[in-house]
């Protein structure tokens, strides 16, 4: 894959995976942050890097680890568009490209998508990526939970 089209951020970019209920636009205030604040930006890219790291060390994250290659599998290229990983994620985060939870749960999705839509349904990949994402979208989901109580206690929500 090119360093192009990893790095490119299509947030028009459609996909059938859900979205958390801190994601939706009624709660976009929480993942919008001033990229004018570098402290601000800096302690961001810290804690996404922090949920980088607790969903790499999920016990089904090898597969999603490294760019899936055409020798593991054949025609991958074929079927998957816009290949995801999690270095690439990794990547993406660390270079300033990915600057919102939004962006961040997205290239997640796409990557278990991929691995659903490429592997049949009864193979252990689709399995695995079925249910690490089932697992992945609940820890993102409690902590948009704990952000908003957070946010709330502290009084930042407010104007």
């Amino acid at each position: 894959m090119s360093n192009w089209a990893q790095d490119q951020d299509d947030s028009n970019s459609t996909s059938t995976a859900p979205v958390p209920a801190f994601a939706s636009p009624a709660n976009t205030r929480l993942v919008q942050l001033s990229w004018d604040n570098p402290l601000q930006h800096l302690l961001f890219k810290r804690t996404l890097l922090s949920i980088w790291k607790m969903i790499a060390s999920h016990r089904y994250s090898g597969p999603f680890l490294k760019a899936v290659s055409e020798k593991q599998a054949p025609g991958y290229r074929d079927v998957v568009k816009r290949p995801m990983d999690l270095t690439s994620i990794k990547r993406r985060l660390s270079k300033g490209h990915i600057q919102s939870m939004v962006q961040f749960q997205r290239d997640l999705m796409l990557m278990f998508q991929n691995a659903m839509m490429y592997n049949s349904s009864n193979h252990h990949v689709h399995h695995m990526a079925m249910e690490m994402q089932r697992e992945v979208l609940e820890q993102l989901q409690m902590l948009g939970e704990a952000l908003l109580c957070s946010r709330d206690r502290l009084g930042w929500g407010r104007r």
